[in-house]
Parts: structure tokens; sequence; C-alpha cells
């Protein structure tokens, strides 16, 4: 895998291709009379790029080219973004005939101008999980600055919601990449720029600001503050506080339900709603304990995990996704599901959010009673996973129901996260981690197998966002969440792998 963050191409420069098979990105600035040269070996001929007025002149040798205008949904400025296989050639998401390459190196010639080349990425197509930083990349070539996408449609059109709950997810996809390969500091840079625009909604009425300032701010925070070399200190203290008004907004919402004491979707709903999403919040909470030295955090998550133990998770390891209770008095008025197929049936991405939940807290709280509540969320998992080892949206839909990548990805982070519990848990796993390891990577392989390995390269359908939308982009297509968590996964497999006992708390 080669990154290089920018490329200087006033005379050649050269960088070496995987081995057989590779799949290569980059963005490449021409404007005014600036000409590019770049040999990808196909057909032995050079790629030239050349500015033409606002559009792009694309020509391959002597063959006829192309003169590509920038389509919608593009940011421009003279950068264009270029994904290349050994077969295909896409500009901004448009594919350009050319015969097939068996190139070893990739080399940049600047012609005339000045012309820019940056973000490269190639790595080896068989790599299905590396071809997500590509993914990536094409999406930092598209979402402007102070936007956040909830995902990409079929036809890979991207929806923004930047108020949704899904909002800390772009961010968190780019620092989960920034840990995977850290190399020049790309991802790094784009992240903390994403994570810096996502301020402002901390103290917003919903439980999932858990969600959104825990995927950003404090990835961040543990990715530049907590290491040596206190690269990028001056935003500390803003990523700090932003986390902590995050996590006293939990605290408000738990106070809005004093009879349950539960954190509730939200505190102007006359009932209150906590669902099993919520697993994923309280993440926030330890921290907040161990930065500020006040246990009220963490027994605020120590008591989320173990009401929704208690009241949502079956004796067969299965999940309920939501119970609603009297905020006066905490009288249970309902288990059941808004998004699963019924409420006794077992929403695959609520089993996903339930496992990886549990797993986290019984490490984040040293609790071996969250752990063996983990373990039974995966033997159930374990023991209803289809045979092509992809959740059906939900666990009870019919045979021929659609499969769900994100709660595939979910489910297998999960795992890992079981795993290193089990390691730092010592006693309580009978199998210790080996077995949940071997269980996240076959989940992990089907759910990435879906991603593409052609233009648009790391393009990750088959994700549902709720099925009882009927008609809606969501269903099927990529969602930004599963994306993160899927490279969540690929990374906390190397960390469970090669450091036993030990890693990092994401």
């Amino acid at each position: 895998m080669q990154i290089v963050g920018r490329l200087p191409v006033t005379a050649v420069a050269i960088e070496r291709l995987p081995a057989r098979a590779w799949a290569v990105s980059f963005d490449v600035r021409v404007t005014g009379a600036s000409r590019v040269e770049a040999q990808l070996g196909y057909g032995g001929e050079p790629l030239t790029l050349a500015a033409h007025g606002h559009k792009l002149s694309v020509v391959l040798g002597h063959a006829g080219g192309y003169v590509l205008s920038r389509p919608r949904g593009w940011l421009g400025g003279g950068w264009w973004h270029v994904e290349a296989t050994d077969t295909r050639l896409a500009v901004d998401g448009r594919l350009v005939a050319v015969p097939a390459s068996s190139a070893a190196t990739i080399s940049f010639h600047a012609l005339a101008g000045h012309p820019q080349v940056s973000a490269l990425i190639a790595t080896p197509s068989a790599r299905h999980g590396l071809l997500l930083l590509h993914r990536l990349a094409e999406l930092h070539a598209r979402i402007p600055g102070g936007q956040f996408p909830e995902g990409a449609t079929l036809r890979d059109h991207i929806v923004y919601a930047s108020t949704y709950w899904t909002s800390g997810f772009w961010a968190g996809a780019l620092w989960q990449a920034a840990a995977i390969a850290p190399q020049d500091g790309l991802f790094s840079r784009w992240a903390l720029m994403a994570t810096l625009d996502h301020f402002g909604q901390e103290q917003a009425d919903t439980h999932d600001v858990g969600f959104m300032y825990g995927e950003s701010s404090l990835a961040a925070w543990e990715a530049l503050c907590e290491t040596r070399s206190r690269r990028q200190a001056a935003s500390c203290p803003r990523l700090k506080r932003s986390v902590l008004r995050a996590a006293d907004e939990l605290r408000a919402l738990a106070a809005s339900n004093p009879g349950a004491g539960t954190i509730p979707t939200d505190a102007a709903s006359r009932e209150a709603d906590t669902i099993i999403d919520s697993l994923m919040n309280i993440a926030i909470l330890p921290w907040a304990s161990r930065i500020t030295g006040k246990a009220v955090y963490a027994r605020l998550a120590a008591h989320q995990a173990h009401t929704l133990a208690r009241l949502l998770v079956r004796p067969d390891g299965s999940t309920a996704q939501a119970v609603t209770f009297d905020r006066a008095t905490g009288r249970v008025l309902w288990i059941g599901t808004h998004q699963g197929l019924s409420d006794g049936s077992t929403w695959s991405r609520g089993e996903g959010w339930a496992l990886y939940g549990f797993a986290q807290a019984a490490v984040e709280l040293h609790d071996r009673g969250l752990l063996k509540v983990a373990l039974g969320v995966a033997g159930f998992v374990a023991s209803h996973l289809p045979r092509g080892a992809i959740p059906l949206w939900d666990y009870d839909a019919p045979a021929g129901a659609q499969v769900d990548v994100s709660a595939g990805v979910i489910t297998a982070a999960g795992l890992f996260h079981l795993a290193r519990a089990c390691q730092v848990l010592a006693g309580v796993c009978s199998n210790r981690s080996g077995g949940w390891i071997r269980l996240g990577r076959r989940m992990l392989a089907a759910a990435l197998g879906r991603a593409s390995a052609n233009p648009p390269l790391g393009l990750l359908r088959s994700q549902v966002l709720n099925e009882h939308g009927h008609g809606c982009w969501c269903n099927g297509a990529e969602l930004i969440f599963g994306l993160a968590y899927a490279l969540d996964a690929l990374r906390m497999e190397t960390t469970v792998s090669a450091q036993p006992g030990r890693g990092q708390r994401r």
C-alpha cells in the first residue's frame, strides 16, 4: 500500500504499484495552460490531462480523446479525481475507455505549467478492505466543507443530512482510515478538518450526541491528544470541551427520565423511549469520568448498560430494540421494535449494536457482568448467522430477504471488541478470544466482498437503514456509518490479533 499526500511533478515523479492487479486513485489539478502526463501502462501509451477552459481534456497516446465537463456534485477548483485499475479508468466518476495494463509503476510528468498531484493511493485490488481508502478519497473530492454525508444512492449520488444522527461518521471514517494508513498524515488532516467543521450540535436534544461526538471529537482527541508527539495540540482543548458538552447532554437526558434513570432518545417526548442503539452512545461517558475525575459519568453508563441488558436482552442472547418508560414512575410501558420485523424478532443492526456496545462497556467499566451479556449476544449471532455470513436485515426475516452489510460490519467490529474484552477481563470467556476473532474475520470478509473493485472503488452497497422505509434510497445503498464501522472492524482485526490483551478503546 502506498499513500502520498502531495506529489511534486515539476519533472518526473514515479511510484511503485502493487504487484499483479492494482487499484490507484489520485487528485490532479490542471489549470490555465498546465498539462500533466500520467503513465499507467495502458497499451504503453501515456495519459495526458490538460485544462480545456472549465473542462478537462483526456487523451491516451495518439488515440482520440475526451473533453469532460464537471459533473454535478464534484468540488472543482481545477481539481479532478482519477480512479484506475489495471483494466478501468474513471475521471470524476465517469469511465474512460482504456486497454488493459500490466504496469509496475505509475509516473507523472509535467508537460506545461504547474500541474499538481495529491492524495495518491495505490493498493492491491484483492485487498478489499483497502478499497475503502479509495472510497474515502473519492468522497473527499466530492463533499464540501461543513457538509456531512448520510450515504450514497445505488447510483452513487451523495445524500447529505448534516443534522442527522449520522453526521459524525464522516469524520469517524476518516479517523479510522488515519489509524489504518497513517502514511503522510493524509487521512488525519482530512479527519481533523471534518471534526472541526462538526462542532456545534453537542447539546442537541438527542441521545445521538454520543454517536455524533464520539465518532468525531473523541476520536480526534484519542488520535491527537493522547500521543507523546502532541501534534495538533492546539485543537485539544476544543476537542475536550466538545466531548464533555455531549456527555453533559446525556446526563441531562437521563435527568429528564427520573423514574428509570436511563438515557432516553430525547427529553421532549411524553414517554421515555430508550433503545439498544444507545449502548453505542454511552461510549463517551467512561472517557468523561477519566478526564474529569467525576464518577457520575461512568455510573450513568453502567446504569444504562445494565438496565438494557435486563430489559432488552432475551435469555437466548437475541435482543429487542426499545423499551418505553413512564418518565415519572419508571414503569415499563412497552418493549418491542421500531425498525425490526416484529416486537418479538431480532433486528440485526440492533443485535450488532448490542454486541459491540456491551463488549466495549465491559472493558471501559471493567465489568465482567457486561462481558457475560456480550458473550450471550455473540452466541446468538454465531448460531443464527446465514451461510453467506452477512445477516439478513432481521434475523427472523424470511429466506431471500435483503441482507444488511452495515449490520455485518458492526457485528464483526463487535466481535473483535469482544475478543479484546476476553483478553482484558481474564477468566470470563471459556474459549478465550480466538473463536470470536475467527467469526469476526469471516463476517468482515463477507461484507467487504461487496465493496466495488472497479470505479467507484470501494463503494459499499447492500446496506439497510430502515426496511420499513419502502422506496427509500437508503435501502440497498451505501450508508456512511456502515463505511465507518467496516474500517473500524478492519483496524480492530489487526489490533486484537497483533496485541493480545491490549488495544485502543475504539
